[in-house]
């Protein structure tokens, strides 16, 4: 039984080289792979197939076992296409194993099968009980029995699932071998010298270091920056980026030879350019991090623009008096007006609080005389300045019934519309002063009124006053002062005189009181 063992173990292998070969094909899921070379059954190739295409070393190998068993093979693919596939590949007897004359098994013969040099592992037996399967020796694993419920059919299997198979890479592979570390070339190419040749898509997504030269015969695309570096020294010299951005390193030169740069939104001439200038541009010039000018001026030959001390540049009229300044420490000084859409003050400061006087926070420049106001945020949308030595609030905002410090303080909430702190809280200022704006007081008297005069006696007028809003008319009020106190009541009251208000006292027949006398208070009324 040993050499039925070697004899199987050759077949294992065998058919292991030609589930490998074959693997793409064998799990593509379709009804028949095709493999090559061709066979006629590409999931039960022949043992004489598998030795005529060299699965199979030496040509002596025929389909018959030792034992005089036929062999054939089976091979299955699980859970394929998917993460979980797996190729099993199945050589066995089409005859069983038994005593001569019976259909019991030899689990003797079987038991030194599965002994046998080169099958432990892989070989398999009928199970015991004949319940149509058979069972591997020592790996536990179980396979339906090809033969069906035979009893003293023999074995053997190769597994290959796919994490075993992506871990090698074949000749002519056609998966993505997804190397993480270098990959060394020590042998010649077909021309002969150490070559590293691509026929299709070179994409390399990390970083590749050549150390000797490099040609490069089509167009070539790199999905990441590119580095240039200095064998000697390690440095790299030259890097470009994905982004579009080059460094020139190392000696720092970038030769062209025709000295011209072109963008999208125009071209740069550098060197001889065909005027007086060593630099002409079609459009604007920006530098990002500043410009230098070793020279006591930023503009050249023009005089109106001159650089002072302490300042990045200055704009003169007649290059003498400066018009506008832009000073080292970040001040900004023009001479005469700032015209602006908005104005926007960043730094807060706390009200009450020293300040010095605004010709120390604004100090005298090339542009300007010293500061005679100071403005300045209150960091609550207020604005304060600097008066006697202190920040002082001119406006503040705020909020109708919202907390406030300062009994009395005024503010405004963002509609513009006047608060007063009054009890820890801002009210409205419109709201405490009313509706009516008083306006002017006047005395009335009856006396001088004669009350048998046959026509309409001259009864007192008092004037309306003059009034912004004409929305409300104007009110007044009468309030009594003296008269002679009668036994009926006394009427008074106001009648509408278009410009004036006619002032009545009357007794309760309509009489004139002769020596009544009144108060006249007018309003206007604003609502």
């Amino acid at each position: 039984m040993e050499g039925t063992g070697v004899y199987m173990a050759m077949v294992k292998t065998g058919l292991e080289r030609y589930n490998l070969t074959n693997h793409d094909s064998l799990v593509a899921g379709t009804a028949q792979a095709v493999v090559t070379p061709a066979v006629a059954d590409a999931y039960a190739p022949t043992i004489a197939e598998l030795v005529r295409d060299k699965y199979i070393t030496g040509n002596s190998l025929t389909a018959i076992t030792p034992q005089r068993q036929s062999i054939l093979t089976r091979i299955t693919t699980p859970n394929c296409p998917g993460a979980t596939c797996a190729v099993v590949g199945l050589a066995y007897t089409t005859t069983a194993l038994v005593y001569s004359g019976t259909t019991d098994p030899r689990f003797d013969l079987l038991g030194t099968y599965l002994a046998s040099p080169g099958v432990a592992g892989g070989g398999l037996i009928t199970k015991p009980e004949g319940d149509g399967s058979i069972l591997s020796g020592n790996s536990g694993m179980v396979f339906p029995n090809p033969m069906g419920a035979v009893p003293g059919v023999l074995a053997i299997y190769t597994y290959i699932d796919q994490s075993f198979y992506a871990n090698f890479v074949r000749i002519q592979d056609t998966r993505d071998a997804d190397l993480r570390g270098g990959l060394t070339l020590s042998g010649m190419s077909k021309d002969g010298v150490n070559t590293l040749r691509v026929n299709g898509d070179a994409i390399t997504t990390g970083n590749s270091a050549i150390n000797g030269s490099q040609t490069v015969a089509g167009p070539a695309t790199f999905l990441n920056d590119v580095s240039v570096k200095d064998p000697g020294a390690g440095t790299v010299c030259v890097k470009f980026y994905v982004a579009g951005q080059i460094d020139v390193n190392c000696n720092g030169v970038l030769n062209a030879k025709a000295g011209t740069f072109t963008g999208p939104l125009g071209t740069v001439r550098v060197g001889n350019t065909g005027s007086a200038y060593t630099i002409d541009s079609s459009g604007k010039v920006r530098g990002q991090n500043g410009f230098y000018t070793a020279v006591n001026s930023m503009f050249g030959d023009n005089p109106n623009g001159v650089m002072f001390g302490g300042t990045f540049f200055t704009v003169t009229q007649d290059g003498i008096n400066a018009l506008l300044s832009v000073q080292s420490d970040g001040q900004v000084q023009a001479r005469k007006s700032v015209a602006t859409q908005f104005i926007a003050l960043t730094s807060a400061v706390t009200l009450g609080q020293a300040c010095g006087t605004p010709a120390t926070i604004s100090v005298q420049g090339p542009a300007t005389m010293p500061g005679n106001t100071a403005l300045a945020s209150d960091g609550n949308g207020g604005v304060a300045t600097c008066i006697g030595g202190v920040w002082t609030g001119i406006t503040k905002l705020g909020a109708f019934n919202a907390a406030c410090p300062t009994e009395g303080a005024m503010a405004a909430d963002a509609a513009g519309i006047a608060l007063i702190c009054q009890g820890g809280r801002y009210a409205s200022l419109a709201d405490r002063f009313g509706s009516l704006v008083f306006s002017e007081s006047t005395v009335v008297s009856n006396v001088g009124i004669n009350p048998l005069a046959t026509d309409q006696p001259a009864y007192p007028a008092v004037s309306k006053p003059l009034c912004a809003s004409t929305s409300s008319p104007p009110r007044a009020y009468i309030i009594p002062n003296n008269e002679t106190q009668r036994p009926q009541k006394v009427n008074r009251y106001l009648q509408d005189n278009g410009s004036s208000w006619l002032v009545y006292m009357l007794d309760g027949n309509r009489n004139v009181v002769t020596d009544a006398s009144a108060t006249v208070q007018t309003y206007c009324a604003y609502n």
